[in-house]
Order: C-alpha cells, then sequence, then structure tokens
C-alpha cells in the first residue's frame, strides 16, 4: 500500500507539470492578428469563439468582403462593380458632430421630428452599398436613435421609390447607467447598449419573445451584435401610438411592437436577398451631400482662320 501511495504522487506530480508546461507553452504563442489586409483598404476583423468576421467602415470598398450565414458561419461575398453608376453622382459623406449626451439625465433628449431629405441621403447611400456588396435593393429599414423614442425612428424604405413605406416606434439599449434615460453606444458584449451602424438581417426563428430576426453587424462599431445576440424582435411594452411616455428599453435590441413586426416580416420574408438596416443618431452626425467638382471646361477653340487683308504692295501686283 504504501509503494502504491508513492508511485499516485509521482504521477500526480508528472500530471501537474505537464499542465504547467501546457499553459506556459500556450501563453508564449502569438496572437492571432486582428486585421486582414486588401490590396488598398483594410478590413478590420473581430474574432469569436470558432468564427471570424469581417467589418468595415466602407469608406473605400474591398474587393471582396467576409460576412457570416445564418449559423454564424464565416463565407465570402462578391463585390459587384458599379462604377458606371457611381461616376459623376454626388458623393454622400457623414460628418460627426460635436454633440454629446449628458450623464444622469432626468428625461430623455432627442429630436421630435427628422427631415425626410435626410433620412433619404441615408437611403441612398445605403441602396450603393447593398448594390456593392450584393444585398437587397428594394427595401431597407432605417432607425434614427437621435429622435425620441416615444416617436415613429425605424422608417421602411422602398429604395426603388426613395418613399417611406411605413415607420413605426423602436427601443434602443438601456445601457450601463444609473438612468434609463441616458443614450449611450457601445459595441460590448454586456453593455446592454445599442451599437450604431450598418446590419444584414438574417434568418427569423422562434426565441423567447416569439418570431425574432437575427442580425450581424457590418461594421467596426458593430461587429459583436451576433456574438451579443442582438436581435430584431418585438416586445409588448412598445405601443403603435407616438407619445405614450418613453417607449421600454431593451438589452441592446431594435425592439418594435407585435404589430410592427408582423408588417416587417411581409417585407423581409419575401426578399431574395438580406435586407439591410442602418441604425444611427443624427445628433451624432449629419449627412452631407458633397457635389462631385465639375469637369474641366474644355480647351478655347483656335479663333477661325481668315486670309490676311491684302497689302497695297500684293495688290499692286
Amino acid at each position: 500500500m504504501k509503494t502504491n501511495g508513492i508511485l499516485y504522487t509521482f504521477v500526480k506530480l508528472n500530471a501537474l507539470s505537464a499542465l504547467t508546461l501546457f499553459a506556459h507553452y500556450a501563453s508564449q504563442q502569438p496572437a492571432t492578428s486582428n486585421h486582414v489586409s486588401g490590396s488598398d483598404t483594410t478590413i478590420n476583423a473581430v474574432s469569436r469563439t470558432n468564427n471570424t468576421v469581417a467589418s468595415a467602415t466602407f469608406t473605400d470598398f474591398p474587393n471582396s468582403l467576409m460576412d457570416i450565414d445564418d449559423e454564424g458561419n464565416p463565407v465570402a461575398k462578391n463585390v459587384v462593380s458599379n462604377k458606371s453608376a457611381e461616376a459623376g453622382t454626388p458623393k454622400i459623406i457623414f460628418k460627426p458632430t460635436s454633440y454629446k449626451y449628458p450623464q444622469n439625465s432626468s428625461k430623455e433628449i432627442g429630436a421630435t421630428s427628422y427631415s425626410q431629405e435626410q433620412l433619404l441621403l441615408y437611403a441612398k447611400a445605403l441602396k450603393q452599398f447593398a448594390i456593392r456588396f450584393g444585398y437587397d435593393t428594394t427595401y431597407a429599414l432605417l432607425s434614427n436613435m437621435g429622435m425620441l423614442s416615444n416617436k415613429k425612428r425605424l422608417f421602411v424604405v422602398n429604395l426603388t421609390t426613395m418613399q417611406i413605406e411605413y415607420s413605426g416606434l423602436v427601443s434602443h439599449g438601456r445601457g450601463e447607467s444609473e438612468s434609463m434615460y441616458d443614450k449611450q453606444y457601445s459595441n460590448k458584449a454586456g453593455s446592454r447598449c445599442t451599437a450604431l451602424g450598418k446590419y444584414r438581417i438574417a434568418g427569423r426563428y422562434n426565441g423567447s419573445y416569439g418570431d425574432a430576426y437575427k442580425v450581424h453587424g457590418l461594421e467596426v462599431s458593430n461587429s459583436n451584435a451576433y456574438n451579443r445576440n442582438i436581435v430584431l424582435h418585438s416586445m409588448g411594452c412598445i405601443p403603435d401610438v407616438e407619445g405614450i411616455a418613453p417607449a421600454c428599453v431593451s438589452d441592446g435590441c431594435p425592439a418594435v411592437s407585435k404589430r410592427f413586426l408582423a408588417y416587417l416580416q411581409k417585407v423581409i420574408d419575401t426578399r431574395k436577398q438580406s435586407i439591410l438596416l442602418w441604425i444611427f443618431d443624427s445628433n451624432l452626425e449629419e449627412a452631407v451631400v458633397e457635389n462631385p467638382a465639375p469637369p474641366p471646361a474644355p480647351a478655347s477653340a483656335p479663333a477661325e482662320f481668315t486670309n490676311p487683308p491684302m497689302s497695297s504692295w500684293a495688290k499692286s501686283k
């Protein structure tokens, strides 16, 4: 028995030593690079447990874009070249403002309305994005979180006619502040914040709130959406009518009323390609049309040649 005890101790110590060496070796391995370089563009990548999802700010389009399917697996998307359609068209840029939301607010801060002209600038920019990356080009969802939550701030836009066909209330994330009125945006897991940026609306499934849609963030600002379980779903506490106090907040999901979701299902489920959702805050950025430089003026044509008047000497000849 004594011999067996010594043997057991020896085996145990060797096992612990092996584990220690393995842990030390693993800690010395280089971390995976957090970016993938294209020809002229750098696409930031976000590592998940088993998947890597690429995202970009899209100020310069790469030749290809990594996306993920409905199961979270990385897939390559081909980019459609549309240089001819873009040539000569006004460029829409988005400039940050100097505004900052106050902390520990006693009431919600936001706009009561938003210019349709400004909203359609987002729609036009999103349509170009959809064309380039192979998403649906007939409809899109735009949400201006800079508006008050008791206002209709989620818009269904027909990208063919550039008309707003429907709108409704949508929640924003409660965030990490003590005040439910503070507006905070974050891509961090556990923050319970809304994340600004473009999303791809994926497949419908039945979850704890009933029918819902998974969404995948397509930018650095919202690239953790899938990992955070951010989904488009309904909540019974969100009304269909404006002005009934602030809409209830979520844990970061864009939640709508049951009636509104039923309408959205008819639009989303009938598209062949994924519909895009763009969540932005008009208090933090401004859409501006940057007109293309006018074409250079043509060189002045040479004066028409005319025979010089005959000199008196030539006439005498």
